[in-house]
């Protein structure tokens, strides 16, 4: 056997983080939480007028390390794709000093940027997938997980250009997938996408699927193979019933819980510390508040085990490993 084919079967074998392979458990994991979202243009234009990222750094590793201590959380996925100014060497500086390992994400957020026309998805899903096995900007972090995304515009020429090099990407390395979706509607185009290039539903999240109110549509990815990322709580909070039903119905396998926080955000909001950088939800949102919901439902341990630890474990190895 080859030196190359030995070393692509010991990376399946084990998870990247920033802070390097994880070849054991990773304990409790949230699957889908961000450090930093940021317009790149804007950081790199106006600066600390924009964006601080000694605050930014101080704010994340507070955050981080109270989710570690106080609720045991020990894994997170950044799910910040390479354009809402994913940064890595941040990334790895709050890992570090938090204690909590972060595996990130390459891929594309939803917005119809000019410079994908034209592009042919095959070439953009190989820069993809080099990020994947060669590690990110010439450093030796590789993203575990794979995201695009598509708003309530549907899916738009660019956006199913995005989309579709993604789920190219996916085939190539046999990275998970992390779905962002506005709404059932949506997804369900992102999953024809995704199925027409040859991704196994199993290894896809449907992302904020705590903001669909339609049961049915639920079942209907859950039936297909699809894992549910629900999240969002601050204001999905309501989602408990239906989450609720899913358990009851036996669907613990195909489901993840996270929080979608991020430690800054410069979407949909003037970039302030009073903004940006305090949304009242944080890392720990989902184990102050939903899991006890959960818990007076009659949701158990092993159930909340599987959904936390299981399931995570699973989707961030590797199709194959």
């Amino acid at each position: 056997m080859s030196d190359d084919r030995q070393g692509q079967m010991r990376q399946q074998m084990t998870v990247p983080t920033v802070i390097g392979e994880s070849h054991g458990d990773l304990g409790t994991v949230l699957m889908h939480e961000h450090v930093a979202v940021r317009s790149l243009t804007m950081c790199t234009a106006f600066g600390k007028a924009w964006y601080d990222e000694e605050q930014v750094f101080r704010l994340a590793v507070q955050r981080l390390t109270e989710a570690r201590v106080d609720h045991g959380i020990t894994t997170i996925v950044d799910g910040t794709p390479l354009d809402l100014g994913r940064d890595v060497d941040l990334i790895r500086r709050v890992a570090e000093a938090s204690g909590v390992r972060i595996v990130v994400s390459t891929g594309f957020y939803y917005s119809d940027e000019a410079w994908l026309g034209g592009k042919d998805p095959a070439r953009l899903a190989e820069l993809l997938a080099q990020e994947c096995s060669e590690g990110i900007a010439g450093s030796d972090v590789r993203p575990g997980m794979l995201k695009c995304a598509t708003n309530t515009a549907g899916i738009t020429d660019l956006n199913r250009v995005a989309v579709t090099s993604v789920a190219r990407a996916a085939v190539m390395t046999g990275l998970a997938v992390f779905v962002h979706s506005s709404h059932g509607g949506v997804a369900e185009g992102q999953a024809e996408i995704l199925e027409g290039v040859g991704v196994d539903p199993a290894r896809v999240i449907i992302g904020h699927s705590a903001a669909v109110q339609d049961l049915t549509s639920l079942r209907g990815f859950l039936e297909r193979g699809y894992t549910l990322g629900f999240d969002r709580w601050r204001v999905n909070l309501q989602a408990v019933d239906r989450l609720v039903a899913l358990f009851d119905e036996g669907w613990a396998g195909q489901l993840m819980l996270s929080n979608d926080h991020c430690a800054y955000l410069d979407l949909g909001r003037w970039p302030t510390p009073e903004g940006s950088l305090d949304d009242g939800n944080g890392y720990t949102h989902l184990h102050r508040l939903v899991l006890p919901a959960l818990r007076s439902r009659g949701i158990d341990d092993a159930a909340l085990r599987t959904v936390l630890h299981d399931n995570p474990q699973r989707l961030l190895r590797p199709a194959g490993a």
